[in-house]
């Protein structure tokens, strides 16, 4: 099953329909890319979460992503690998208000993922802005 082609199916990718869109830095998009349209149908979710983990499940040792739709993807993702042999982790990031800066505060959290290789998910694809403040 081809990811991109699947988004298109579900109505989660959004260009070519005659507007812009605002990012969240202000930017204008031609279009974007929406996973959560998926979440509904398990075995959707679970095969394009395959793919886009499977390249990494020799390296990886937790999984991190932003509050609250990607936590969906994180679980998933630590399911697939776990089934795989490789145990794993997940964890999200809380989004502040003040600064929209992402914070890894839930108990248990920091310590699960602290020197591990970690792979950052996220189910809003537009220019990574939300990944690179998860990463700061």
């Amino acid at each position: 099953m081809d990811a991109f082609q699947t988004l298109v199916e579900y109505d989660g990718v959004f260009t070519d329909r005659g507007c812009l869109f605002v990012s969240t830095t202000g930017k204008l998009l031609n279009g974007y890319v929406n996973c959560e349209v998926i979440y509904p149908h398990f075995p959707v979710v679970r095969n394009l979460t395959h793919q886009l983990v499977e390249p990494f499940l020799d390296e990886v040792e937790a999984f991190l992503c932003p509050a609250t739709g990607d936590i969906v993807l994180a679980q998933y993702a630590t399911h697939i690998a776990n089934e795989a042999g490789r145990p794993t982790v997940a964890a999200w990031a809380d989004k502040h208000g003040d600064d929209n800066s992402y914070h890894v505060e839930r108990n248990g959290f920091e310590s699960a993922i602290r020197g591990k290789k970690v792979l950052i998910l996220n189910d809003r694809i537009s220019q990574g802005g939300n990944t690179i403040k998860i990463i700061a």
